[in-house]
């Protein structure tokens, strides 16, 4: 993390890619990116750096509004996914 309290994990010797928060390292097949990280139960992000709060028996992320009746979370404005809001609305 930004003040050095949270455990990197590098992936390969020669990659500058990590996970965090005990996420693994995965050999990606296709694409640029040379490795993704399997994120634990609650993470979420390109290096698990996202913690999820709590929503029924899932995880919602960005300061998304946990809807447990629907078993989904309302996601703020910059911000979709279909249960969790992980995905930015925009590439900008």
């Amino acid at each position: 993390g930004r003040f050095c309290d949270e455990l990197q994990i590098m992936c390969g010797v020669r990659s500058m890619f990590w996970c965090e928060h005990g996420g693994s390292c995965e050999e990606a097949v296709l694409g640029e990116e040379e490795y993704f990280c399997a994120c634990p139960w609650g993470y979420a992000g390109r290096h698990c750096e996202l913690v999820g709060a709590p929503c029924g028996e899932m995880f919602c992320f960005h300061g998304a509004e946990c809807l447990v009746n629907e078993q989904n979370c309302q996601c703020p404005p910059d911000w979709r996914g279909s249960l969790d809001c992980v995905l930015p609305t925009s590439t900008n």
